[in-house]
């Protein structure tokens, strides 16, 4: 007997699958931990927190839209520039996915969704703005935690480029943040880049017995890797491939599995 599951159990699966789903330039990059999309989303959307009261922007608002800004990625994985797909393509995918995902919520959360991704993708607000900012601003940082913490000695220099030369930030907050992070950048010693974290860890947890391996502190991530045999190679393991199929157009895309919505 076959026992069938709840609709809203089909929303969760898409939802979950977004933490397997690698950002695609930290993989084209060989990074050891590349972070998941999912992980991507809840630090933009952990970020909006830092709005001052001031900024005459819905902080909530930007917060639900970072959090559905890639949710479409859970099906199509993350395309990038240099998976050789249309803008045009992309973004008839991309809403496909989305609406399928969201057809699986209950009520009005499913026009909220669509709503929110599509005032993302067509910068409809200034909040949609303000989390684009974010979304540029996050990739930095990463690509900036990710030299430090392997000691890369800044070879992901492309991902600082692409940013302050193809982005107009729009939000002085954000631009800010940004030149910030070039400062640091410039200036930190990969050696002291942990410092605060584990200092940190160190302090809280001093009066607790010790703490199992998974639990240190590391601003590297751990989520299990898509083994890619090269970058040319088109990869779609953490996509739902028979969606896919569905959602494409006629030619084969070169997708790889996750990664970064710019490179």
């Amino acid at each position: 007997m076959t026992v069938e599951m709840p609709k809203f159990f089909e929303y969760m699966k898409f939802i979950g699958n977004l933490k397997k789903v690698e950002r695609t330039g930290w993989v084209r990059h060989g990074v050891k931990h590349p972070e998941s999309v999912a992980e991507h989303m809840y630090r933009m959307a952990m970020i909006a927190f830092a709005l001052p009261s001031d900024s005459n922007l819905d902080r909530d608002k930007c917060m639900k839209i970072a959090l559905v800004h890639d949710m479409a990625e859970s099906i199509v994985g993350d395309i990038t520039p240099s998976c050789g797909v249309s803008k045009t393509d992309k973004s008839k995918m991309e809403e496909d996915a989305t609406h399928h995902i969201a057809s699986f919520l209950p009520g009005h959360g499913a026009q909220e969704v669509l709503q929110l991704w599509r005032e993302y993708e067509h910068q409809l607000s200034p909040e949609a703005m303000f989390v684009k900012d974010l979304d540029k601003f996050e990739m930095i940082f990463q690509a900036l935690e990710y030299e430090k913490a392997e000691r890369r000695g800044g070879d992901l220099e492309e991902f600082f480029v692409h940013t302050l030369e193809k982005h107009k930030f729009s939000s002085d907050i954000v631009k800010g943040w940004a030149d910030q992070v070039i400062s640091v950048r410039g200036s930190v010693k990969d050696s002291d880049w942990e410092a605060g974290l584990l200092d940190a860890k160190k302090t809280i947890t001093s009066s607790l017995p010790s703490l199992p391996a998974s639990s240190a502190v590391s601003p590297v991530v751990t989520t299990p890797s898509a083994v890619l045999s090269s970058s040319s190679s088109p990869s779609t393991t953490t996509t739902s491939s028979s969606l896919t199929r569905q959602l494409s157009p006629a030619k084969k895309l070169k997708v790889d599995a996750g990664g970064d919505s710019s490179l």
